[in-house]
C-alpha cells in the first residue's frame, strides 16, 4: 500500500513540471532593414519602366510590405510586395521642373518597420536641340534702354526653357534676357546718322544643346521738323534787297494744315488761309500735313 501511494506522488510531480507555464519564451522579432538607393532616369521614361527595386533584409524571412510614406509631387509608386518603383498612371517627368525628386519607402514584417529616403535624379532627353533663324527688326534712332526692340523667337521640341545670349555684340549695344526680349544696353544709344544698322549673333540653349542665328537691326531716323521729313519738299528764293519780301499764296478756298521750317531753328505751323510773308528768311521748307 505505501508503494502505490509513494508512486502516485512521483508521477504527480512529472505532470506538474511539465506543464505550459514552464514553455520556452518565443524567439524575438528582427525587425527588416531597407538599402538606401539612388535611381537616376531620363525624363521621357514610360510608366512601365523600373526605376529601381528596393532592396530589404529580414533575418526572419517573413514577408514584407513596401509603402510610400513621403511622395514628390505624388508622381511614384511601389509594388507592395515587389519593391519596384516607377512612376504612377497619368504622370511623367520634366527635367526643366525638377532635375530631382526624394521619396520614403517604408517596408514591414507586421510587427516591426524600417523606413529610408531615395533620391531620383532626372536626365534631360533631348529630342532634338533649340531651333533659331535668322531674323530682322527696325527700330527709332531714340529708342531707350527700357523699352523692347522686339523678340527673337526660337523653339525647342522638347519644350525645354530656352536660355537667349549675344555672342556677337556689335560695339556692346545690346542685351537680351530668357524670354528673348532685345534692347538697347544700359548707357548706350543708337545714331541714325552714326550707323543705319547694326548685326549681332544670338546664341540660344536648352542646356544641352545650342544653337546661333544673325540678327539684324535697321535704325530709323527719328524726324525732328520738316526739314528731316523725305516727304518735304524745298524751295529756294532769291530776295531782292529792294524789296526784302517773301509771300507764299494761298487759295481762300481751301484748307490748310502745313509746316514751314525757314532754315535757321524757326519751325512755323500754319493753318490760316492768309498768305504767309516773311523778310528775313531767304530759304524754306514746307511740308503737307
Amino acid at each position: 500500500m505505501k508503494k502505490n501511494l509513494l508512486l502516485f506522488g512521483l508521477l504527480s510531480v512529472l505532470i506538474w513540471s511539465c506543464g505550459k507555464d514552464d514553455a520556452p519564451p518565443p524567439p524575438k522579432n528582427n525587425a527588416p532593414t531597407i538599402e538606401v538607393a539612388t535611381y537616376t532616369v531620363i525624363e521621357s521614361i514610360s510608366v512601365d519602366f523600373i526605376i529601381g527595386t528596393v532592396t530589404e533584409d529580414d533575418k526572419d524571412e517573413d514577408a514584407l510590405s513596401f509603402e510610400i510614406t513621403t511622395n514628390s509631387n505624388d508622381l511614384f509608386e511601389i509594388g507592395k510586395t515587389t519593391g519596384v518603383l516607377s512612376l504612377k498612371a497619368g504622370k511623367q517627368l520634366n527635367f526643366s521642373e525638377a532635375q530631382l525628386h526624394k521619396v520614403t519607402v517604408t517596408v514591414t514584417d507586421g510587427e516591426d518597420e524600417a523606413s529610408a529616403e531615395f533620391t531620383i535624379n532626372v536626365n534631360n532627353f533631348n529630342i532634338a536641340g533649340p531651333v533659331i533663324d535668322n531674323q530682322a527688326f527696325e527700330v527709332l534712332e531714340d529708342i531707350t534702354p527700357s523699352e523692347v526692340i522686339d523678340v527673337v523667337v526660337a523653339t525647342d521640341a522638347d519644350g525645354d526653357a530656352l536660355e537667349f545670349s549675344i555672342s556677337i555684340n556689335d560695339g556692346d549695344l545690346f542685351v537680351i534676357n530668357n524670354a528673348g526680349e532685345l534692347s538697347v544696353a544700359e548707357g548706350k544709344e543708337l545714331d541714325f546718322k552714326t550707323s543705319t544698322e547694326h548685326t549681332i549673333e544670338v546664341m540660344v540653349t536648352d542646356g544641352v544643346e545650342e544653337a546661333t542665328a544673325e540678327v539684324q537691326i535697321s535704325v530709323l531716323n527719328k524726324i525732328e521738323g520738316p526739314g528731316e521729313d523725305p516727304n518735304s519738299f524745298v524751295t529756294t528764293w532769291d530776295i531782292l534787297p529792294s524789296s526784302p519780301k517773301l509771300t507764299i499764296g494761298k487759295n481762300l478756298n481751301y484748307a490748310y494744315d502745313f509746316q514751314i521750317d525757314w532754315g535757321d531753328g524757326t519751325v512755323e505751323h500754319i493753318t490760316t488761309d492768309a498768305p504767309i510773308q516773311d523778310i528775313e528768311h531767304g530759304i524754306c521748307f514746307g511740308r503737307y500735313v
